[in-house]
């Protein structure tokens, strides 16, 4: 048998770990060296770690969906499904934006769905990076690393949210599937960021007021999301993410 030294789960054979991905040495191999020797030598390793990855991912997004909260357990030990989560965000956002938007495109699918997901990881990324500047500069001080890991372990609601945003695009149910959309997005670039500053300042408090904190960052963050929104109000991205703030204003 095959244990992993990092989080001690085991399996018959492989190269990687079916739990964390980690991928196996020599001191992995447990009271059957034998068998170990048994696994065929020309297996494709990118599939594998592939699948692998695949799988862990699953573990990962079934965790956090029933239990969020186990993200501050990990801190940055996560990030790399945090990535995953918000890669995937990324492009469900972008796959409902596209079927929303198909009739009325003059430019192909694939010159659509760059621009797309890149607005949409932008979007994030300015709402994470005005996390990172208020709790750097009032606390409580984290590493990006670790934030990108505590905001990606809470997308998986809002990537069942995505999913069925684009099921709805696609049967035509264009009413709820904009209101879903709008609502994902709202989550996504406003809501879960405020909520991580709530629930880090809960855990750390600092000296400054919390309140003041949240009027720092509201403050960076609209700044930032004004200026970018000004750069991208005349693409088709920027008429699509005025109709999406309609619902809300």
């Amino acid at each position: 048998m095959l244990k992993c030294i990092d989080c001690g789960y085991e399996q018959p054979t492989g190269k990687f770990c079916g739990d964390c991905g980690s991928k196996f040495e020599e001191s992995n191999v447990l009271h059957n060296p034998r068998r170990a020797t048994t696994v065929p030598a020309k297996t494709n390793v990118h599939v594998e770690q592939l699948i692998v990855q695949a799988k862990a991912y699953r573990s990962y997004f079934l965790r956090q969906l029933k239990k969020p909260a186990l993200a501050y357990e990990h801190g940055e030990a996560g990030i790399a499904n945090g990535l995953i989560s918000m890669l995937l965000l990324g492009i469900l956002v972008t796959l409902s934006l596209f079927t929303a938007l198909r009739q009325s495109l003059a430019n192909g699918f694939l010159s659509f769905f760059g621009g797309a997901f890149i607005f949409t990881l932008l979007a994030i990324t300015i709402a994470l990076i005005a996390l990172y500047v208020t709790t750097s500069s009032l606390g409580p001080q984290q590493s990006i690393k670790t934030i990108l890991s505590l905001y990606g372990a809470h997308l998986p609601p809002l990537l069942i949210g995505a999913t069925a945003s684009f099921l709805l695009m696609i049967i035509k149910s264009y009413t709820y599937g904009h209101l879903l959309l709008s609502l994902v997005f709202l989550f996504a670039i406003l809501l879960v960021p405020l909520y991580l500053l709530s629930a880090l300042i809960l855990k750390n408090p600092t000296t400054i007021d919390p309140f003041y904190i949240f009027i720092v960052y509201l403050l960076a963050y609209s700044i930032l999301f004004s200026l970018f929104f000004i750069l991208i109000a005349d693409s088709a991205i920027g008429r699509y993410v005025s109709e999406l703030l309609y619902w809300f204003v």
